[in-house]
């Protein structure tokens, strides 16, 4: 009977070292997955970090455009209603066909305005996007041309 509870005693043991060493494995295998993650969030960091500031031609021509098409349709807009206040020729009065010229007109020199500089609006919107948009910190955001 001795002999048998020996036995159990040294199965009770080797159980506790299997559970023990159980546990050991399980501690390595996850610190060696947590390793893992860190160095790939490492990483990409230092991935974004370095690559932060290139722009991608295609998306910045995109919002440049984009600002600039807003500035001409606000510039359009403010024109028309400029226009609105001078007084019609009483004489001859305007025919359809010059009210049509005249918008088209308008909204021509209004696009040809906002290319070539306009107010600055197209600048301010591109400089308050552009971090959103491009994903840039505006380091190497330059004024448009």
């Amino acid at each position: 009977m001795i002999d048998a509870l020996n036995g159990i005693d040294r199965l009770s043991s080797m159980a506790d070292n299997n559970r023990a060493n159980l546990n050991i494995a399980k501690a390595r295998a996850e610190a060696a997955e947590f390793d893992r993650v860190l160095h790939e969030v490492q990483r990409r960091a230092e991935e974004k970090k370095t690559g932060e500031n290139e722009i991608d031609p295609k998306k910045d021509r995109e919002l440049r455009d984009a600002c600039e098409g807003f500035e001409a349709m606000f510039l359009t807009l403010m024109y028309k209603e400029m226009r609105k206040t001078v007084p019609e020729n009483k004489l001859f009065g305007q025919s359809h066909g010059e009210k049509i010229w005249h918008s088209m007109l308008d909204e021509a020199m209004m696009d040809d305005a906002a290319k070539s500089g306009g107010v600055g609006l197209a600048d301010m919107l591109y400089e308050q996007l552009s971090p959103q948009v491009l994903g840039t910190d505006g380091t190497k955001i330059q004024k448009m041309k």
